[in-house]
C-alpha cells in the first residue's frame, strides 16, 4: 500500500491535481478524490452478476471534515447503481452503510459523473470505505491487475440497505486483483450559519416568565449535527440549546436593549456567529381620572388637596418620576399617599372671584422611563356670601322641672356656598348668666342647669353664627320658664326577685302593678320600656293610667317563638312636669311542655296481605310540636300491624290471609303520637289487598273416564273439578283443553269442570283410546294442567272396574282380540300349506327318528328364553301417557294405573 500510495502520489503531481491530504488532516479545498483516479482505464471487465455488492476496503477516507459530493465511474450496464460509503462499528469486519447515492447512467461504455446537491452529500471521516450496490446485473467495471489490486470484498447476500443498516463482511473473502473504474469526490464541508440572524425584536416590560421571545434557525450546508450556544452572559434572558427557544427568565424585566450573541458550530469546529437585538419597550402611563373639576371658594386660604390623580402603569418595575402642572402658579402637585400624586391649591391663593372665576391647566406626569400622558383640570371660584338664620327670631316654653341637658330648641342655619362651614358661636343672654347652651356645630340649644333653682320665668337668648368670613346675628329667642312643681314618687321598692311568666298564660293575666305619690293634685300618668323593645310589647301589655303590668291582650306568649327568652323593664311616672323612675325588673319567660298534633284528623295507608314484615305505604303523618327540642313515637292500636316509633312506617306485624274466611280488607286505627309526657291521636285508615297467592290446582296429576260410543253430543263423562285457596275474583277459574294431539275437539270442558262429549264418537271401534291436556286457570293467570285419558266401548254400559288394583288380562284388552283373532286365522292357514307341500314332496316320510331329535336339539340350545317380571305403573306424577307395548287400563282409584305387557 506504501508504494501503491507513493505511486498514486506521483500521478497526482504529474497531472497537476491538488496532493493527497495525509490521514486524520482537514480536507483541503477543491476535490480530494477516494477511489480508482481514471475510471476510464478499468474499462474491461465487469462481474454480470445480479444483486452485486462491492466493498473497497483499500480504498479509504484519509481527511477529516469533507463531504462526497459526486461519484465518477465507467458504466458496462445501464441499470440502478448505488455508491456507498461504509463505516466500521468497533467490530472488526462489522460495517454501517452510512450514506449512499443512487444514479443510472445513460448509455454503458462511457464515463459517468454523478453531482448531488449539498443537501443530499455525504459527510466522511477517515477510515470510512468506498463501496457500491446493483440491484440488477452489476454496472461498475474492472481491470484484473493481479497481486497490485486493491483489497476488495464481493457479496450478492448484502442487498438494498437503508442508511445506518449494518452488515458483517467476514463472510465474504478479502482477495486482490482487480481495480474498479470508479471514485468519490469529496470537498471540505461548509460552515454552519445561523440563517435569522442578526436580527431584532420586542417585547414589552410586562412580559412574564418563560415568554418565548425568539427562535433561531441554523443549517449545516453537510448535514452535520451542529451545537449552538448563546455567548453572552445575560440575568434576564434564557437559551434552550435543543429547542434554540429565546425566552424571558423573569418577569420584571427593565425596559431597554439587550444584546444577546449566539455561536453555531459543526462536529469539525467550524463556527458562526449572530446577533439577536431585544428591546424591552416601556409599558405607557396613563391619567385615568382626568379631566376633572372642583369649586373653591374665594375665601380658601389653606393649602387644600382639591384632586387625587388616579394613574396606571402596567409595567412592574416602573415608577411615577414626577407630575408637573403647566401654567398654574396658584396650584401645585404632590404626593398625597405612597405614590399617589394630587392637585393642591397653594396656602393663600388670593382667589378672587370677580377678576378669575375659572383656572383651567394641564397636568403632565411622566414615569421612569420617560412614559407620559396629561389631562386638563379646572377650578371653579364661587364669591362667598354669608349665611343666613333660617328660624330666628322665636319663642318656646319649658317647665322648669326640665332636666339638665334637655334640647329645647334647634337653630337652622343655611349658607349657599357648598364650600362654607357654618358654625354656631356661644350663646349670650340679656341677664348675665344664661342657663343654656348651643351646639356649635348643630345649633342644639339644651339647658345647662337646673331650672327649678331659678327664679326668673323667661330669659332673651343671643345667637349669632358664622362661615369663617361673615358673622351674622345676633337674633333672639325667648325661652318661657313655667312653674316649679312636686315629683311624684313611685312607692315600689326595686324588686328583689326576677319575675316569672309560664309560657301560655291567659290574655291580660296581672304580673305587677307600679304605686306612685304625688302631693299635688296632679293626673299621674306611666309609661314603660321593654328591653327589647320589639319583642316586649308583644309579650307585655301595659296600662298607663294605672300602672298595671299583664300579659299581652292579643297575643298567647309562645317560649318557642320568642328570640329572647328574659325581658328587662323600666317604668317611669310622670304628673305632667316631673318625673321619677322605677329600677330595672327582670321576667323570665318559663318554657311549659306542649303536647305535638296531628296534622290531620284521618291518614291512609294501604298494602298486600302477606307475612309478617310486609311493608305498607307511608301514612305521611305531619306533627307539629311547638317544642322544637321535643322528639315525637309512634304506635298504633291494630295488633294486625306494627308501626315504626320513629318513622310511622306500617308493616305487618304476622301472617294476615284474606283468604280466611272473615278476614278484613279494611282496618280502623288509632295512631298515637307521644313526646313522652303529652300526645295525640288520628285515625288510621289500613287497606289490606287481596293478592293472588294460591295456584289453581286439579284434584288429581290425570283422569281417565271411560263412555261409549253411542253417548249424544253434550253428554257428561266425568269431572276435573279444580280448587283455588284464593277467595273472591282471584279464585275465580276457568277450564280449556287442549286436543291439538286429536283431529277434531271431540270433548269440551264446562266451567265447573264438567267433561262432555263435543262431537259424536259412533265412527270410533271399540276400545278407542284418547289422550289429551286440560288446563285450570284462575283470574290472575295462574295456571294447572292435568292428563287425560278416554277409553271408549261399543256397549251401552261402561265396564266396572276393581278397586283393588290387578294386571289385567290378555284377552281383556278388545284390541287384542281382533289382532289375535287374525293371527289364529293366518297360522291354521300356513299349517295347512306346510302340511300339504310336505306331504306333497314327501319329506316328512324320509326323516328318521334320530333326524327329529337332533333338530330339536339344535333348535332348543338357539333358543333364548326372556322372562320379565310384571311391575306396576309409577304413581300418577309420572308418564301416565306412556304405554309400554300393552294396554292401559285404570282402576276405581283414577290415581294409579295397570300396565299389561304382551
Amino acid at each position: 500500500m506504501d508504494f501503491l500510495r507513493m505511486w498514486m502520489l506521483l500521478i497526482h503531481v504529474m497531472l497537476g491535481w491538488s496532493p493527497l491530504p495525509t490521514n486524520g488532516a482537514d480536507c483541503p479545498a477543491g476535490t480530494t478524490i477516494v477511489g480508482e483516479t481514471t475510471p476510464s482505464t478499468r474499462w474491461q471487465s465487469d462481474f454480470g452478476a445480479t444483486g452485486m455488492s462491492l466493498l473497497v476496503a483499500d480504498e479509504a477516507v484519509t481527511c477529516t471534515c469533507g463531504v462526497v459530493y459526486a461519484w465518477e465511474y465507467f458504466s458496462k450496464s445501464v441499470n440502478p447503481v448505488s455508491f456507498q460509503i461504509w463505516r466500521e462499528t468497533g467490530t472488526t469486519g462489522v460495517y454501517e452503510l452510512i450514506g449512499q447515492h443512487l444514479d443510472t447512467p445513460a448509455s454503458t461504455g462511457t464515463t459517468n459523473t454523478a453531482t448531488f446537491a449539498s443537501t443530499n452529500r455525504i459527510p466522511v471521516e477517515p477510515g470510512d470505505i468506498i463501496g457500491w450496490y446493483s440491484s440488477a446485473a452489476s454496472v461498475v467495471s474492472y481491470k484484473d491487475n493481479g497481486a497490485a489490486g486493491p483489497d476488495h470484498r464481493t457479496s450478492t447476500t448484502v442487498g438494498a440497505l437503508a442508511v445506518g443498516n449494518t452488515h458483517d463482511w467476514n463472510g465474504n473473502a478479502l482477495v486482490k486483483g482487480k481495480r474498479f473504474g470508479f471514485h468519490a469526490k469529496i470537498q471540505p464541508g461548509s460552515t454552519p450559519t445561523i440563517t435569522n440572524l442578526p436580527t431584532s425584536t420586542s417585547i414589552s416590560d410586562t412580559t412574564s416568565t418563560g415568554f418565548l421571545v425568539f427562535t433561531l434557525t441554523v443549517y449545516d450546508d453537510d448535514g452535520d449535527t451542529v451545537t449552538t450556544t448563546m455567548t453572552s452572559v445575560s440575568t434576564e434572558f434564557a437559551f434552550d440549546t435543543t429547542t434554540l427557544e429565546v425566552t424571558a427568565l423573569i418577569s420584571t424585566i427593565a425596559a431597554g436593549s439587550y444584546p444577546l450573541t449566539f455561536q453555531v458550530q459543526d462536529p469539525c469546529g467550524k463556527t458562526s456567529t449572530g446577533t439577536l437585538t431585544i428591546t424591552v419597550n416601556n409599558s405607557p402611563l396613563y391619567i385615568n381620572s382626568l379631566p376633572s373639576y372642583t369649586v373653591v371658594s374665594q375665601d380658601l386660604t389653606a393649602l387644600t388637596l382639591h384632586h387625587s390623580l388616579a394613574i396606571s402603569d402596567a409595567s412592574p418595575t416602573d415608577s411615577i418620576a414626577s407630575c408637573t402642572l403647566a401654567a398654574a402658579p396658584k396650584f401645585s402637585t404632590s404626593i398625597v399617599s405612597g405614590t399617589t400624586h394630587g392637585i393642591y391649591s397653594i396656602a393663600n391663593p388670593t382667589f378672587n372671584y370677580v377678576t378669575t372665576k375659572k383656572y383651567q391647566f394641564d397636568t403632565t406626569c411622566t414615569d421612569s422611563y420617560g412614559s407620559s400622558d396629561s389631562g386638563t383640570f379646572y377650578v371653579y371660584v364661587t364669591a362667598n356670601t354669608s349665611p343666613t338664620l333660617t328660624n330666628l327670631p322665636a319663642t318656646t316654653t319649658i317647665p322648669s322641672t326640665t332636666l339638665t341637658g334637655t334640647s329645647l330648641f334647634t337653630v337652622t342655619a343655611s349658607d349657599i356656598d357648598v364650600t362654607d362651614t357654618v358654625t354656631f358661636n356661644s350663646l349670650t343672654c340679656s341677664t348675665g348668666t344664661c342657663p343654656f347652651t348651643i351646639n356649635t356645630g348643630t345649633g342644639e340649644i339644651q339647658t345647662n342647669t337646673n331650672l327649678a333653682t331659678l327664679t326668673r320665668v323667661g330669659y332673651d337668648v343671643y345667637v349669632t353664627i358664622t362661615d369663617g368670613t361673615n358673622t351674622v346675628g345676633p337674633r333672639t329667642l325667648t325661652v318661657m320658664i313655667s312653674g316649679i312643681n312636686t315629683a311624684p314618687v313611685i312607692q315600689n321598692t326595686p324588686l328583689t326577685f326576677t319575675m316569672p311568666l309560664l309560657e301560655n298564660s291567659a290574655l291580660s293575666a296581672s304580673l305587677y302593678k307600679i304605686t306612685a305619690a304625688d302631693p299635688d293634685p296632679d293626673t299621674l300618668t306611666y309609661s314603660v320600656v321593654y328591653t327589647p323593645a320589639a319583642e316586649g310589647a308583644t309579650v307585655f301589655s301595659f296600662d298607663t293610667s294605672t300602672g298595671l303590668l299583664s300579659t299581652s291582650s292579643s297575643t298567647i306568649v309562645d317560649y318557642e317563638s320568642l328570640t329572647s327568652k328574659s325581658f328587662t323593664v323600666d317604668v317611669t311616672v310622670t304628673d305632667g312636669t316631673d318625673t321619677d323612675t322605677y329600677s330595672t325588673f327582670t321576667v323570665n319567660v318559663i318554657e311549659v311542655n306542649e303536647a305535638p298534633v296531628f296534622g290531620s284528623t284521618i291518614y291512609y295507608v294501604s298494602g298486600n296481605e302477606g307475612n309478617a314484615g310486609e311493608s305498607f305505604s307511608s301514612p305521611g303523618f305531619v306533627v307539629t310540636d311547638p317544642d322544637v327540642s321535643a322528639s315525637q313515637s309512634y304506635t298504633v292500636d291494630c295488633p294486625a300491624i306494627a308501626m315504626d316509633s320513629t318513622t310511622g312506617a306500617v308493616t305487618l306485624s304476622g301472617t294476615y290471609d284474606l283468604d280466611v274466611v272473615g278476614t278484613a280488607s279494611v282496618l280502623t286505627c288509632i295512631a298515637t303520637v307521644s313526646d313522652g309526657e303529652l300526645t295525640d291521636t288520628t285515625q288510621l285508615i289500613v287497606t289490606i289487598n287481596d293478592v293472588n297467592d294460591h295456584i289453581p290446582s286439579f284434584a288429581h296429576a290425570s283422569y281417565t273416564l271411560y263412555t261409549t260410543i253411542y253417548g249424544n253430543v253434550g253428554d257428561t263423562i266425568g269431572s276435573i273439578a279444580a280448587t283455588d285457596g284464593d277467595l273472591g275474583i282471584n279464585g275465580a277459574i276457568s277450564y280449556t283443553l287442549d286436543q291439538t294431539s286429536l283431529n277434531e275437539s271431540y270433548f269440551g270442558v264446562t266451567g265447573t269442570g264438567n267433561l262432555y262429549i263435543n262431537r259424536f264418537l259412533t265412527s270410533f271401534g271399540d276400545g278407542t283410546y284418547f289422550s289429551f291436556s286440560a288446563n285450570v286457570t284462575d283470574y290472575g293467570g295462574l295456571t294447572d294442567t292435568a292428563d287425560i285419558n278416554v277409553v271408549v266401548y261399543a256397549t251401552t254400559t261402561v265396564p266396572t272396574t276393581s278397586t283393588t288394583e290387578r294386571y289385567a288380562t290378555f284377552f281383556e284388552y278388545p284390541p287384542n282380540i281382533a289382532w289375535f283373532t287374525v293371527f289364529c286365522m293366518t297360522a291354521v292357514t300356513a299349517t295347512a300349506a306346510f302340511s300339504y307341500l310336505a306331504y306333497a314332496h314327501g319329506f316328512l316320510r324320509q326323516l328318521t327318528c334320530e333326524d327329529l331329535k337332533s333338530v330339536f336339539r339344535v333348535k332348543k340350545k338357539r333358543k333364548i328364553i326372556k322372562r320379565r317380571h310384571r311391575k306396576k305403573i309409577r304413581d300418577v306424577g309420572h308418564g301416565l301417557g306412556e304405554l309400554h307395548g300393552g294396554v292401559r287400563f285404570a282402576s276405581t282409584d283414577i290415581t294409579k294405573h295397570i300396565n299389561t305387557k304382551i
